[in-house]
């Protein structure tokens, strides 16, 4: 691990709004298939109208308050998931990070990249290889800040609502950004998951339809195996 570490930040007392702390395995994206603890942040800088996370109710923990919880029911994993909501909205982040990188090997951020902390870019140079950036675009902006650090793009798909680019064409991820729709740097991977709308016969259609956007585009399957093994 880099030890080129940025200043000591001093987070024993910075509150985070925590939704939850759980042990899974991670079922889509670059780390498809870990076992890993999530910890969701409340809140978020988007009201889409169609997710489905609980991100309204929270508790406030301590920095060191959620790492403890999440060494707690760590066994052997060796990646923690920040998510949300919208992780980058909360000010404690950079530091939360930091200390988990002390017990975790790898930290993945899940973020829609309308926001950013600029406390983040240090511990980011510091870590690259330790810390994973997955962006699922929702707006037709992302942060300046965020697009270098960005490590992996993800959508989910529906039959028959892809553009030609084969990325949705329908809200609340229709929107593109100039990095995103060149199509997206073929150095930073895409992964594509088919939308659970909890029937079968659409299920099929939506998993054929990320099938052949793979197919077509180059982009990554990602079958969001914790719902295929009932994760939450």
């Amino acid at each position: 691990m880099n030890t080129q570490k940025p200043t000591p930040v001093n987070y024993s007392n910075s509150q985070c709004e925590v939704e939850e702390i759980f042990y899974t395995l991670q079922g889509e994206g670059p780390f498809t298939g870990h076992p890993a603890v999530f910890i969701r942040l409340s809140g978020c800088t988007l009201l889409c109208s169609l997710c489905d996370t609980n991100y309204s109710s929270f508790h406030s923990m301590t920095v060191d308050d959620v790492v403890e919880q999440a060494i707690n029911i760590q066994h052997n994993a060796q990646l923690a998931v920040v998510t949300g909501g919208e992780p980058f909205r909360q000010y404690p982040l950079a530091p939360l990070i930091d200390a988990l990188l002390q017990r975790f090997l790898t930290v993945q951020i899940e973020t829609s990249g309308s926001c950013y902390q600029p406390t983040f870019t240090a511990l980011k140079k510091a870590y690259p290889e330790h810390i994973k950036v997955v962006c699922s675009p929702k707006t037709p902006r992302l942060h300046p800040l965020i697009l270098q650090h960005i490590d992996a793009y993800k959508y989910v798909v529906r039959f028959g609502a892809v553009d030609k680019d084969g990325l949705p064409n329908e809200e609340p991820q229709k929107f593109r950004t100039t990095p995103v729709a060149k199509p997206h740097d073929p150095h930073i991977p895409v992964y594509i998951s088919p939308w659970d709308e909890k029937d079968l016969e659409l299920n099929i259609l939506n998993t054929q339809q990320a099938v052949d956007v793979c197919l077509k585009h180059g982009y990554f399957l990602s079958l969001q195996i914790h719902k295929i093994v009932n994760l939450p």
